[in-house]
């Protein structure tokens, strides 16, 4: 349903709510050394058969995009990029990809993010293996270490109720890890599953975001927006 003959798409990012498709791609036409990357904000129709344009973040070549994560609940939306291992930002912006700012700079790059919704927080794992969480609104508390991993490289994290599904290579025997860690760090679960190719494991179930009102004036915003766009069907 969405196609381009100049970039390669890498990761997809949906806000079940206001159905955005957040595509996360590489430009492969850029004259540059390295390719530019970017993010397609799409938006679909009820079944997800039509996509239409929305806007397009750019990022420059300096950076590697690394997570892509929507907190529709909120009306934001996070994007981690980093430059080197000493120079990392995240970035928020509304759900259309506009106001964008730099909402955290950190100085280890950041491999992967994902968010509680319940408790509003993003939990980050930088390259140095700890996992760090980062309140998203003014009821908790700002910082919080979580874990650390030792001895192992982890490159993905998720969350699933209260546990962070984390995927780490351990290069002692050149396999790839799902573990689990308990959101406040108290117990972790070694080797859940083991897999010899590169894996990410992502765990969905019916009740992705809490039951509460969404009626506040960011969703009222973009809900009124999309209803003055004409769908157009990609092949």
């Amino acid at each position: 349903i969405w196609s381009s003959s100049f970039f390669y798409f890498t990761s997809l990012e949906v806000d079940w709510i206001h159905r955005i498709v957040y595509a996360l791609y590489d430009d492969l036409s850029s004259s540059s050394s390295s390719s530019l990357n970017g993010i397609e904000i799409l938006h679909a129709n009820n079944d997800y058969t039509q996509l239409i344009f929305v806007n397009r973040l750019t990022f420059s070549n300096m950076k590697t995009i690394s997570s892509v994560n929507v907190h529709p609940l909120q009306g934001y939306l996070y994007i981690s990029a980093y430059y080197d291992s000493q120079h990392s930002l995240i970035y928020r912006s509304l759900l259309d990809g506009s106001n964008l700012e730099t909402f955290i700079t950190l100085y280890q790059p950041v491999l992967s993010m994902t968010i509680d919704y319940r408790h509003p927080r993003l939990y980050v794992i930088l390259s140095s293996g700890e996992i760090e969480s980062y309140a998203i609104d003014s009821s908790q508390p700002w910082k919080t270490n979580v874990y650390n991993f030792k001895n192992v490289r982890p490159y993905s994290i998720d969350l699933h109720d209260d546990t962070l599904v984390v995927m780490i290579f351990n290069s002692s025997d050149s396999t790839y890890d799902e573990m689990w860690v308990e959101k406040f760090g108290k117990i972790v679960t070694d080797q859940y599953r083991k897999f010899n190719m590169p894996m990410i494991v992502r765990y969905i179930h019916e009740f992705k975001y809490p039951r509460v009102d969404t009626s506040n004036s960011k969703s009222i915003f973009y809900c009124s927006l999309w209803k003055n766009l004409t769908y157009v069907s990609y092949n």
